[in-house]
C-alpha cells in the first residue's frame, strides 16, 4: 500500500536562472557563509567566469538547515531562515510531486513556533516572502499557498 503526505504552506517555486541565484547568494554573503563548506562553495562560484555555474551539481548535497531537502532551493531557504529566524523550509521536486521545488513556511500547531515566528503579521510575513521573492525574479502570481503531495 502507498503512502502519502502532504506539506501546507505558503512560499514560492524556485525556479530562477543560475545567474540569479549566485547574484541572491552574493547579496547576502553573510547569511550564506556561516560553515567551512558554505565558505569554499561561495569562494568556487565567485572565481567562475563564464557564467557556466552548474549549481544543481555544486548543491547536489548541500543540505536545507529545517527541512533537511538538498538542493539549489536549500541556499534560498537557508538565508531566509538565517536572516528572519522564520522556519523557512525547501522541499525538492520529485516523481510524485511536480509542484516542487518550492521554498515555504510550513503551516504547524502554534506551540511549534519560535517566537518570531508568533510575533509575524500576516501583512509582515507576506512582505518579507514578497522580498525575496522579487530578488529572485519569482512573480507575484507566483507566490502563495502550497500544497506539496507526495507519494511513496
Amino acid at each position: 500500500m502507498a503512502g502519502m503526505s502532504i506539506i501546507y504552506g505558503y512560499g514560492f517555486k524556485v525556479l530562477c536562472s543560475d545567474a540569479v541565484i549566485v547574484s541572491f547568494i552574493k547579496n547576502h554573503k553573510d547569511a550564506f557563509c556561516k560553515s567551512e563548506m558554505e565558505k569554499e562553495i561561495y569562494k568556487e562560484l565567485m572565481e567562475v567566469t563564464d557564467g557556466n555555474y552548474e549549481l544543481d551539481a555544486v548543491f547536489a548535497d548541500y543540505d536545507c538547515d529545517t527541512s533537511g531537502d538538498t538542493g539549489v532551493g536549500a541556499v534560498v531557504a537557508n538565508i531566509m531562515q538565517r536572516e528572519t529566524g522564520i522556519s523557512f523550509e525547501f522541499r525538492r521536486s520529485d516523481d510524485t510531486n511536480v509542484e516542487n521545488p518550492t521554498v515555504l513556511f510550513v503551516e504547524t500547531m502554534p506551540w511549534f513556533l519560535n517566537e518570531t515566528e508568533k510575533r509575524l503579521t500576516k501583512n509582515d510575513f507576506s512582505a518579507i516572502v514578497d522580498k525575496y521573492a522579487k530578488e529572485l525574479l519569482i512573480g507575484v502570481k507566483d507566490i502563495g499557498n502550497k500544497v506539496l503531495e507526495y507519494c511513496d
